[in-house]
């Protein structure tokens, strides 16, 4: 596992995620249902939002799998974090969709803002859910 450009084996990175999960605790939601830092509204309003949507979208050139996408496809083709080819222009279920999702997750106190945000595939994005550390 690489994280921050550091090799870890996988003992180390169970370690890294027990401390994140010791640190960070899953919050057991309010009674408004949310985070107890936002509700779920402002959690779908941000990640809906055009405006972060394109943010995450370009983030996705400083990843490494999108050097495998030819420079003159990057304007419509870019690769997710886990080396899926999304499309800016693919919606719902599409083979190319992806969705606005947070990188340190919501459940756990991370905040809908455009810096916990990251672009990936849907499925990928639903399969990896339960609010883990990854």
């Amino acid at each position: 596992m690489w994280f921050m450009g550091q090799q870890f084996t996988e003992d180390e990175a169970a370690d890294l995620r027990q401390q994140w999960q010791d640190r960070y605790p899953k919050i057991v939601h309010s009674a408004r249902g949310g985070n107890g830092r936002e509700t779920p509204q402002q959690r779908a309003s941000a990640t809906s939002s055009k405006k972060n949507r394109l943010a995450a979208w370009d983030a996705l050139l400083t990843l490494e799998a999108t050097e495998r996408i030819p420079p003159p496809w990057h304007m419509r083709f870019r690769s997710d974090p886990y080396g899926n080819v999304v499309a800016l222009e693919a919606r719902g279920s599409c083979v190319c969709a992806f969705e606005v999702d947070h990188i340190f997750p919501w459940a756990r106190g991370g905040l809908s803002v455009v810096e916990n945000f990251m672009a990936l595939f849907w499925r990928s994005n639903r399969n990896v859910k339960n609010d883990k550390d990854i």
